[in-house]
């Protein structure tokens, strides 16, 4: 991500869209603007699933170079079943 407080800024504003798009769908009319409201709705969606899924595969990466395969944990930091 490359500035996380615009990215977060942007996640808040698109569920803000989110939930006021979903609240009007609510017993509207089937018409064009329904249904242009029904596509917003959808591509805000995809986004937020984009920027949560990048978020995750972000740190999925950070984990993995902070844990390299073969490295030992110090004593304390280990977990015995």
């Amino acid at each position: 991500m490359s500035d996380p407080a615009q990215s977060e800024e942007t996640l808040d504003a698109l569920c803000a869209r989110i939930v006021s798009n979903t609240q009007a769908l609510r017993d509207a009319v089937p018409d064009a603007t329904t249904r242009t409201t029904e596509r917003m709705l959808l591509s805000d969606l995809a986004r937020v699933v984009a920027m949560l899924r990048s978020d995750v595969t972000a740190l999925g990466e950070s984990l993995a170079r902070a844990v390299e395969p073969g490295a030992t944990r110090p004593e304390k930091e280990r977990h015995e079943p």
